[in-house]
């Protein structure tokens, strides 16, 4: 499903939810009903900070055919709060609840909810306060506009079980701050994640390996757009979800992985950035559960991504028909592109400066890849107009099946161990440019 339709649906879900939801009132003295042009006034407000030009004018089109004259106010409270009608919900201030029923400061308990921070931030205490909103199973459920700080679970905790119904979950401009998790997502379809976010900087989990940024876990039709992960454990984590998009989000500076991508197929990263990490992209398969089989990780795509600075491997791929292309992996610790498994495709890609290999074709358990027990050996890929400067080694084929792995007109100059160039190793179809004709004709790779 397009995520333009996508955003349709949820939207007219919301907004036809909204026109009922004014017929009715909430029985809790947590919240302060506005009525009329108010009313109009804040859900204009609301609506208009979407900054997705295609959901804004969706969105906008459904404001200007329907009439509304009520929504809620969340004041800034003490005391938890459990949404049961469907509307528009704004916090009118900061929301620190002292102690929450099962942890959580706002519990959602039905379908078509949007909750407007405001500006306003949910703060817990690290200890009690476990969430931040939570939701266990109800769909057309958006969050925006704000902060979150401080909970021990995540800051956004929603799950639906495994049916994997259409929930149609929205986060947008969102700060969260010195959570276990910043955003824990599971078994959800149909959702998008704008401008999010989730740090542990300077906070007292700051050294945690076990926080995550963002937590995603047998998802389905997912866009996460322009979010930051920074200072966490982990920054993203991503078990066993299918069709998801990653465009223009950063990873920094998290102590282990940047983006570790446990299992799933068809996901793609596009343009995004891992900087200072333990690893900065890790594509593998997921480990098997308690009973079960092994969850693979197959056509996946790094399309414009780049890893710097890493203290480990910009990326470690593995699984089966991977998809490297217009990728740089710039000074990392210790290799550039580390490739196990099968049918790659490594495309249009540069390796400069890192401390030891450009491109390395594992064979099976083969150092110096940390904790690569049980990696398959690479077979069967693709290498084509790839470039290697400025590392110990350029190419590296140290696969066990290295004949079935196929360079063409890659490029490789400047790699040095000592006063040797090590441009090439164990790959025979290298030439001397620029005198070797067949490598204008795309059959050999150059060294320099």
């Amino acid at each position: 499903m397009k995520p333009i339709y996508a955003r349709y649906i949820y939207w007219t879900l919301v907004v036809s939810t909204l026109i009922f939801s004014a017929q009715s009132t909430e029985n809790s003295s947590a919240f302060i009903q506005l009525e009329g042009e108010a009313a109009q006034a804040q859900i204009a407000s609301t609506l208009a900070t979407i900054t997705d030009s295609d959901s804004q004018a969706l969105a906008q089109q459904i404001l200007r055919d329907c009439s509304f004259n009520v929504l809620q106010i969340i004041p800034g409270l003490t005391t938890p709060v459990n949404v049961t009608t469907s509307g528009l919900y704004c916090l009118g201030g900061n929301f620190s609840p002292s102690s929450a029923t099962g942890g959580t400061a706002i519990k959602i308990g039905v379908n078509n909810v949007i909750i407007d921070l405001n500006g306003f931030t949910i703060q817990g205490n690290g200890g009690s306060s476990t969430a931040g909103v939570y939701n266990g199973g109800y769909s057309g459920v958006m969050v925006m506009n704000g902060s979150i700080a401080f909970m021990s679970s995540a800051a956004l905790y929603f799950t639906t079980g495994i049916s994997q119904i259409p929930t149609l979950f929205s986060f947008n401009n969102l700060l969260l701050n010195g959570n276990a998790t910043g955003i824990n997502l599971q078994y959800s379809n149909i959702f998008t994640i704008q401008n999010c976010l989730a740090t542990n900087f300077n906070t007292s989990t700051s050294t945690n390996t076990n926080t995550r940024g963002f937590y995603l876990q047998q998802n389905l039709n997912g866009l996460i757009k322009s979010c930051s992960a920074l200072y966490n454990g982990v920054g993203f984590v991503l078990n066993s979800n299918a069709s998801l998009v990653f465009q223009d989000c950063f990873a920094n500076y998290n102590l282990s992985q940047g983006f570790n991508h446990n299992g799933g197929t068809m996901d793609r990263f596009i343009n995004c950035i891992a900087n200072g990490n333990l690893t900065g992209f890790s594509i593998t398969n997921a480990a098997p559960p308690a009973t079960g089989a092994n969850t693979f990780s197959s056509d996946v795509t790094l399309l414009g991504c780049e890893a710097s600075n890493n203290n480990g491997n910009g990326f470690l791929v593995n699984g089966s028909q991977e998809t490297v292309q217009s990728c740089q992996a710039n000074d990392n610790g210790i290799n550039g592109f580390v490739f196990y498994g099968a049918n790659h495709i490594v495309l249009d890609n540069r390796a400069v400066g890192n401390n030891l290999t450009g491109f390395l074709f594992s064979a099976a358990n083969t150092a110096p890849v940390t904790g690569s027990s049980g990696l398959p050996t690479a077979s069967n890929c693709q290498i084509r107009n790839n470039t290697a400067i400025f590392n110990t080694n350029g190419f590296s084929n140290l696969s066990t099946a290295s004949t079935t792995n196929h360079f063409y007109s890659n490029f490789a100059n400047n790699n040095f161990s000592g006063k040797t160039q090590h441009n090439f190793i164990n790959i025979s179809n290298v030439a001397t440019s620029p005198l070797a004709t067949d490598a204008i004709n795309f059959t050999a790779n150059i060294s320099e």
